[in-house]
């Protein structure tokens, strides 16, 4: 347990700058009020008039005096002959900051020469080890002086969106009037519809009655992962933001067994990669049924259409954190925002080619949580792989799955064998490393992703008949009420089991050996998805109507098409909140779910206008740029094409 008392801490760091200057022989000469101190005699005569120097006084009272104590940063920064210096250092993955009011005459240059001694004092007091390269000295003042100026490019970026706002303004009004909108209407008039915001917001609240009503389930499901990615990142972040009682962040991480729930949040992440190897099957077979478009121009078309999709979104929450996020803020943290700004400054060529997470180590990234769309783009790409031999011969499709989730699953074993990698916050792993190696990997989430696609091969040949072990089990599940609630009840507590893990694993890390926490780490996606499978593969077949009425519901389908905006902007969101706090909070699970609340909330209401100014004109465009032929109405085979 970490036994900061900062009031300690903070005696002794100032001590140790001053004792080296107690042995020396007392002066003579008076020096003169107006005379400029270096720090060695400022400290001296502090120590000479303890008692009427004001400096003593206003140094104990502006600075912190426990753990993530931020001390009165307002107070200092305005005192004459005073500035504000912030001590960071990170135990366990959690950010430790101490708020100190030091004299002018003691600059930052000078402290930073005593870093060797704060970590040792450090070290000493907490029981870790800390390196003197470890702690972060900064002066929040003179950096907020600079980011809070507003830059060229924060302008440019501002003129540019209202620009686009004022054209798509424009357009629907365009619409509204009635000038635009026919199905007569030129190709320049069909692309101007696409910035309107009547036609995009339609496209939210659209029922979608086109689609096989059974397929509504995944909306439920898309919206539920996403649920659990923003509740689960509001306690993960809060290793940026300074808390108070770090002795119960450190004691819940391990013995909460709701922390192991946030924490098992990672595979709601490859729920995601099953959905989109699941669509993305339906969506290359209904074009590869096409014989003309079995082609790389074809091919080409569809990756380009995708990038043109998610992109837009991309450059412009890059261009937000490099010239409007580091400029919002005044505190002792949010100079943080310039490592966000510099890590996107730095590798912004990364991020638009969606190579970011094999290029970048995870710290380095922009715009880190961007990882998953990396990731899918990548995976993305090799689907022709597999559906181009399924559309000539089905046995050379299968053959072509089989070998990738056979490679998927043997080098993610080797990685994870060999790095000894695992989930547990016991083992001596830095999240970051963790991440390089496996987390943010396309080889370790093949695995969901080629499932989904499989997936899709079961439903196809149970609907069409092309296959009779498909038809049969089918058939089987649809008429059987005991199999259907075996699959439900299977399903549902492989699931739970898989939560569970998460909390045992740190609750009793003596139990589990290496090589558990290696097959762990290796097995939980892949076991969650097809846990997933069972629940909702009845419901897609025609069956579970209770379960279709929940997870279909309208509200659901609503909130689905804003989940890549959520995704997309929540953490902003978490670090405009967390970068605006003068003073360390109180941590409790229940500050932090109200916490996620406010982000959940905010997050949704935002990513509305988010989706129709830049979401849906993407998506739109993209769409234009190719011709996709509609599935037969009442046909069962791939009613569904959700993007």
């Amino acid at each position: 347990m970490i036994k900061l008392s900062l009031l300690f801490l903070l005696s002794a760091f100032v001590f140790s700058l001053i004792i080296p200057f107690t042995s020396l022989e007392s002066q003579t000469e008076e020096k003169s009020k107006n005379e400029e101190f270096k720090c060695e005699d400022k400290i001296e005569h502090i120590i000479k008039n303890f008692f009427t120097d004001l400096s003593w006084v206003k140094i104990i009272a502006y600075s912190g005096k426990k753990i993530n104590d931020l001390g009165a940063y307002k107070e200092c920064k305005d005192s004459e002959g005073f500035y504000y210096l912030l001590m960071t250092t990170k135990i366990k993955e959690l950010s430790i900051h101490l708020g100190l009011c030091f004299p002018n005459e003691c600059p930052l240059e000078f402290v930073q020469t005593k870093k060797p001694l704060i970590a040792e004092l450090i070290s000493k007091v907490s029981g870790f080890e800390i390196k003197p390269e470890d702690i972060i000295l900064s002066n929040p003042e003179k950096n907020n002086k600079e980011l809070n100026k507003w830059s060229a490019g924060a302008i440019v970026f501002l003129i540019a969106v209202g620009l686009l706002i004022v054209f798509e303004i424009f357009t629907t009004v365009l619409e509204y009037k009635g000038y635009i909108g026919m199905p007569s209407d030129s190709k320049q008039s069909k692309v101007l519809l696409c910035f309107s915001y009547q036609k995009n917001t339609q496209g939210i609240f659209d029922a979608g009655n086109k689609i096989d009503q059974s397929w509504k389930v995944l909306n439920g499901v898309r919206v539920l992962a996403m649920w659990w990615i923003v509740i689960a990142h509001s306690f993960v972040m809060q290793i940026f933001t300074p808390l108070a009682n770090i002795n119960d962040v450190i004691d819940d991480a391990f013995n909460s067994f709701f922390i192991g729930m946030m924490k098992a949040a990672t595979v709601s992440v490859d729920v995601f990669f099953f959905l989109s190897g699941l669509l993305a099957g339906l969506s290359y077979y209904q074009s590869f049924k096409n014989p003309h478009n079995r082609n790389p121009k074809s091919i080409l078309s569809n990756y380009l259409n995708r990038y043109l999709r998610l992109t837009p979104l991309v450059l412009v929450l890059m261009l937000y954190t490099i010239c409007i996020q580091p400029m919002l803020f005044d505190t002792p943290i949010s100079p943080l925002s310039k490592i966000f700004a510099d890590n996107c400054t730095n590798h912004w060529y990364d991020n638009l080619l969606y190579i970011a997470n094999l290029t970048t180590d995870f710290k380095d990234m922009c715009n880190p949580w961007v990882w998953y769309l990396f990731v899918d783009f990548q995976l993305y790409i090799i689907v022709p792989i597999i559906m181009l031999p399924y559309c000539y011969k089905k046995s050379a499709g299968y053959l072509s799955l089989g070998i990738l989730l056979m490679g998927a699953l043997i080098t993610q074993i080797i990685v994870c064998c060999y790095y000894n990698l695992n989930l547990s916050l016991s083992r001596p792993r830095p999240i970051h490393y963790l991440a390089d190696i496996e987390y943010i990997k396309p080889y370790t989430r093949a695995l969901p992703y080629l499932i989904g696609i499989a997936f899709f091969f079961l439903l196809k040949e149970g609907s069409d008949g092309s296959n009779e072990a498909i038809v049969s089990i089918k058939d089987k599940v649809y008429c059987s009420r005991l199999l259907r609630y075996s699959l439900y009840f299977a399903g549902i507590l492989l699931m739970s089991l898989i939560i569970c893990s998460f909390y045992l694993l740190d609750r009793y890390p003596e139990s589990w050996n290496d090589r558990f926490g290696n097959a762990h780490i290796i097995l939980i996606r892949p076991l969650f998805v097809i846990a997933l499978v069972m629940v909702i593969y009845p419901v897609l077949i025609g069956r579970g109507k209770l379960l279709l009425a929940v997870l279909g519901h309208y509200i659901f389908n609503c909130m689905g098409k804003l989940t890549y905006a959520v995704y997309m902007i929540h953490l902003p969101i978490f670090f405009a909140i967390a970068f605006d706090v003068l003073q360390a909070e109180y941590y409790s699970i229940f500050m932090r779910v109200t916490y996620a609340i406010t982000v959940f909330i905010v997050s949704y209401v935002l990513s509305f206008f988010v989706t129709i100014i830049f979401v849906s004109p993407a998506i739109r465009l993209s769409k234009g740029l190719k011709e996709v032929k509609e599935p037969k109405e009442g046909s069962r085979d791939y009613k569904l094409l959700v993007s």
